[in-house]
């Protein structure tokens, strides 16, 4: 029957592991969050180039003054929306920066989890040895006990 202790090893044991798996799980979370937001980042710096170059205006004869004005408008909005997008995706980078930060700790959690379930399992091992070796020496005086010692006339 195991002891009390061996018992609330094992228990600490799993429990670091399940503690480590989690914390590793949560980190490839934050890992594909961080990616996702590059990804999303760099699709609105795209997007921004393109509505830019699609408003720039092109050189045409005969073009009137209103007609100018009207593309120069256009392409007004089209920078001032191209701002707008870039500081989003600078959001987004900063979240993904974030989220690199945040996984970097839960490696580090997970490291430390591992860490202390290896020197958990150390000492069960150091424990099993020592109550091994006091079983069997008990085992051994047992036996001296059970056979007496005879002592012979000389």
């Amino acid at each position: 029957m195991p002891s009390p202790n061996e018992a609330n090893g094992r228990r600490l044991i799993k429990l670091k592991q399940v503690q480590q798996q989690m914390a590793r799980v949560q980190a490839q979370a934050q890992r594909r969050d961080a990616d996702g937001k590059r990804d999303e980042a760099n699709q609105l710096r795209l997007q921004a180039v393109q509505t830019v170059q699609l408003a720039l205006p092109q050189p045409e004869q005969g073009l009137t003054l209103a007609a100018l004005y009207t593309r120069l408008r256009s392409l007004a909005v089209a920078r001032a929306h191209a701002v707008e997008v870039g500081l989003a995706a600078a959001e987004l980078e900063a979240e993904a920066v974030a989220c690199d930060a945040h996984e970097q700790a839960l490696r580090a959690v997970a490291a430390k989890h591992q860490r202390k379930q290896a020197r958990f399992e150390h000492w069960q091992q150091v424990r099993g040895r020592l109550q091994s070796r006091c079983r069997l020496r008990r085992q051994e005086l047992q036996q001296q006990e059970d056979f007496p010692c005879r002592r012979f006339p000389r």
